[in-house]
């Protein structure tokens, strides 16, 4: 996973595609996985943010680049720990 977190706005490559699903359900699991990647990538994220990256395996093979919004740090500190150190202690 590479990250660029940037306050820099940028735009969207051409032609994006907005036929997808926007809703993808992942278990919790699947989402404290995904706040530990953005941790190890050095991101903070809260488990709303993290959820895009958790439902991502659902979708497959892309034929081309997937942009995934991630918005939203606002996490207790000891379930931000937990997510990152234990993630197999949610449910799923």
């Amino acid at each position: 996973m590479t990250a660029c977190p940037s306050t820099k706005p940028r735009p969207l490559p051409s032609p994006c595609r907005f036929d997808i699903p926007v809703c993808s359900p992942a278990g919790h699991r699947a989402i404290a996985g995904a706040v530990g990647a953005y941790d190890r990538a050095g991101i903070r994220a809260e488990g709303a943010a993290a959820s895009a990256l958790a439902a991502l395996p659902q979708l497959g093979d892309s034929p081309g680049p997937v942009i995934l919004v991630v918005t939203g740090r606002n996490i207790d500190d000891a379930l931000h720990r937990r997510a990152v150190e234990e993630p197999g202690s949610f449910s799923d």
